[in-house]
């Protein structure tokens, strides 16, 4: 998490100069947002280890990944050159809906029948 929060905070002149032009075509963060957010809930996923069932860590990934994606574009107006993006946002929590999705299905409590 502390890797999105940095990538959050840096200067929207220093990805223009850094990013690979392709990388900053229209669309494409919103891209990098769902995936990172993804990854982010995959993460909690793991952290609560193999025998977790789904209401054991679906309920506070949820609502600490959510709180997580609206302070960090709510933040995005005083650092130069970002604005909070609305669209960004909806990308973030498409993110941990895909992760909660893979996890359930790819990576099932241990003991379970689904999968």
């Amino acid at each position: 998490m502390a890797l999105v929060a940095i990538a959050g905070l840096l200067p929207g002149e220093w990805i223009a100069e850094t990013v690979p032009r392709s990388w900053l075509a229209p669309g494409r963060d919103k891209i990098g947002h769902a995936v990172g957010f993804m990854l982010l809930t995959l993460t909690f996923r793991f952290w609560r280890g193999r025998g977790a069932v789904a209401v054991e860590w679906i309920p506070g990934s949820v609502l600490i990944l959510t709180g997580f994606a609206l302070i960090h574009e709510y933040s995005q107006q005083w650092i130069p050159d970002r604005t909070p993006d609305g669209e960004d946002l909806v990308a973030d929590l498409l993110g941990i809906g895909v992760g909660i999705l893979l996890a359930v299905w790819l990576f099932p409590a241990k003991g379970s029948k689904s999968a």
